[in-house]
């Protein structure tokens, strides 16, 4: 769930809660995709963690970051609004779990764009300027400490502002996440959120990614001289298929809440935002096949494992079957 700047403007909790779409089809939707989606995500999880060229491979570090920020949503955002979906209502119905609910429904869906938007950028880097990159002291300055510093910032701000607000979070159980953050109240830090966490990232990722396309199509023949022409272009594909996983399922409706924060009348763009933020959920739902789909090793893997359970299954099929006489 995307933030959406000051709680006068749009309620995000009534928003979603009021989707046109039929509540058993989001329920079912939800359920079918995140069962395999969260199977997915653990398992690159693991393998990367396991293969150590992986591991080290400075490409998949911020891939590694962002699958993990997805996890949670996987895990705890979409099985409890699956059970709200089926309750009509909050359960556990208490403050604390509220509280942990938002902030990972808010903070860290957030804070998966942030570093959405960081990659974009770091791949440019990776692939046109990977001399920058050639010691230790320079990786650390270059590629560790920024992707530190992007993840430590957005888990600071949104601890601050969700787990110990400066103003008190009224819940309502018979909402999603039990209402909004209290700090959509406050003019200043809604502000601060919409355009620095959710507009700046989004825009960051349209311009970079676009730029990215069109500095490897000019300064292909360069690349390919260096015999790096796969790896890059399976990086670029990556990131290319990443960003516009985010721009079709969120740009829309962050260009809505830059509309609002612009003047645009709240009553606009009501009908639209109840199916936006539901669709949302694809982004964690979809993110982790984007990403199997540009790791060859892992791929391969469970393709094999798939086909070894399959014949399993067959033989056992073909052993109970009684010959006909």
């Amino acid at each position: 769930m995307a933030s959406e700047g000051n709680s006068s403007d749009i309620d995000l909790s009534s928003d979603i809660s009021q989707v046109p779409i039929p509540r058993f089809i989001r329920l079912a939707i939800l359920l079918v995709m995140d069962i395999p989606s969260s199977i997915c995500t653990i398992f690159i999880l693991l393998n990367i963690f396991k293969n150590r060229l992986l591991r080290k491979s400075l490409y998949n570090h911020v891939i590694i970051a962002i699958l993990l920020s997805i996890l949670p949503t996987q895990l705890i955002d979409i099985p409890f609004h699956i059970i709200y979906l089926s309750l009509d209502y909050v359960w556990p119905s208490n403050p604390i779990f509220c509280l942990f609910w938002l902030f990972i429904s808010v903070g860290i869906f957030d804070t998966t764009g942030i570093l959405m938007a960081y990659a974009t950028i770091e791949r440019h880097i990776l692939i046109f300027h990977d001399r920058w990159l050639i010691n230790k002291k320079r990786r650390i300055f270059i590629h560790y400490i920024p992707l530190y510093s992007v993840v430590i910032y957005s888990l600071i701000f949104y601890i601050y502002v969700i787990l110990f607000p400066p103003c008190l979070t009224n819940f309502d159980y018979t909402q999603p996440w039990c209402s909004y953050p209290c700090y959509y109240d406050n003019n200043i830090l809604s502000m601060y959120d919409s355009i620095v966490n959710v507009v700046l990232p989004a825009f960051i990722i349209v311009f970079f990614s676009i730029a990215l396309l069109l500095r490897f199509i000019i300064r292909r023949r360069q690349l390919n001289l260096k015999n790096k022409w796969k790896k890059y272009r399976r990086m670029i594909i990556q990131i290319i298929t990443m960003s516009s996983l985010l721009i079709i399922f969120n740009l829309p409706l962050t260009i809505l809440m830059l509309a609002h924060l612009c003047g645009l009348s709240s009553d606009i763009g009501i009908d639209f935002s109840q199916y936006a933020y539901f669709f949302t959920y694809f982004i964690p739902l979809l993110m982790p096949f984007i990403c199997l789909q540009s790791l060859p090793e892992i791929y391969r893997k469970l393709i094999k494992i798939f086909l070894n359970y399959w014949r399993k299954i067959r033989q056992q099929l073909t052993a109970t079957v009684t010959p006909m006489m």
